[in-house]
């Protein structure tokens, strides 16, 4: 990569809005992040998410190579494409750039404004929540800071064990987002489908009891309490390239479109009025088990949120209350 050796030499007003530039475009994003049971699960070459005196059974870490999506380019190789990424070295480039970071994502009054509600004087404005940034870092040589925004990005679990995730300590285990620290708790989250979950749907039919796939999914929505919406990621529903605009929606509860940095994940609506209109908005790049429907992403979701809802139970502490599942397909950046 070349050096601007002179870049010094450029007027403040300039060099600051080559720094503003490198910023992140407005509007939630995407971040992926390896989770895991410290005690059940298998942590070698865990780059951890650096928690100072703090070392909770759950950890978040740096995806793994083997986990990064498939590029959008086939003449590319696979890459993290968190949000993340995009700017996070501005925070140790140089004094100038992380006194641009500072200054972008407000850190000296959000800082305050958390102090105020951990001690209870919350001042409840949801548009003004929805800016609160989260800073950390991957713990390695080198330290890699990033930020994010718990209330409105959204953060992608990957775990190479589900059933070792207890989801109701999340909130605590993970200090970003987590109410102990101030924020509303992450409201935004996601796990990879599997296509193999949709035709083990369809091979138990109705009368079997709930999969263990839907179990694990079941407890992740009554765990996890200040999540909005758990979405699924289908890697293989991409948006047609004829299908009309997508009409994006940024109200906090309705948010339904994610921007990574080569791709936007958007909601494919599971109800049954939309399930004709999808088959022409949105194709599957290889074709589900023997092409059958009733085993596609699209009908599993439909499935396993009427499995959810008969599992709410409003005597049951546990499961009185479950967010909504949604589908998240994909399509290239504009």
């Amino acid at each position: 990569m070349a050096t601007f050796h002179r870049f010094s030499d450029l007027p403040r007003e300039l060099r600051d809005e080559i720094w503003t530039f490198v910023i992140r475009a407005a509007g939630p994003g995407v971040h992926v992040f390896r989770l895991y049971n410290r005690e059940m699960d298998n942590a070698t070459g865990a780059q951890d998410v650096a928690f100072p005196d703090y070392y909770p059974m759950h950890r978040l870490a740096a995806p793994t190579w083997n986990r990064y999506f498939d590029n959008v380019d086939a003449r590319c190789g696979d890459k993290n494409v968190s949000t993340y990424l995009i700017d996070g070295g501005l925070w140790t480039a140089c004094k100038e750039s992380r006194t641009i970071m500072e200054k972008h994502f407000k850190n000296l009054k959000w800082n305050s404004r958390r102090k105020r509600d951990k001690k209870g004087r919350t001042e409840n404005n949801t548009s003004q929540v929805l800016d609160m940034p989260a800073t950390g870092y991957f713990s390695d040589e080198v330290p890699h800071y990033f930020t994010v925004f718990p209330h409105r990005d959204l953060f992608v679990f990957q775990s190479e064990n589900l059933k070792s995730i207890l989801w109701e300590d999340i909130d605590i285990d993970i200090p970003i987002g987590s109410s102990i620290k101030g924020f509303q708790g992450l409201n935004h989250v996601a796990l990879e489908y599997d296509s193999e979950w949709g035709i083990q749907m369809y091979e138990a039919g109705y009368n079997q009891g709930p999969l263990p796939i839907v179990r694990i999914l079941i407890n992740l929505a009554c765990g996890l309490s200040h999540v909005f919406k758990i979405w699924l990621i289908d890697h293989n529903l991409k948006r047609k390239e004829d299908a009309p605009a997508f009409k994006e929606n940024t109200m906090w509860h309705d948010t339904n479109a994610y921007y990574a940095s080569d791709r936007r994940f958007l909601e494919v609506k599971c109800d049954g009025r939309s399930m004709g209109l999808n088959q022409e908005q949105w194709q599957y790049l290889q074709q589900v088990a023997d092409g059958d429907y009733y085993k596609s992403s699209m009908w599993f979701i439909s499935r396993l949120q009427g499995e959810i809802n008969l599992a709410i139970d409003p005597d049951d502490t546990e499961a009185e209350y479950a967010c909504d599942i949604g589908l998240l397909g994909w399509d290239r950046l504009s």
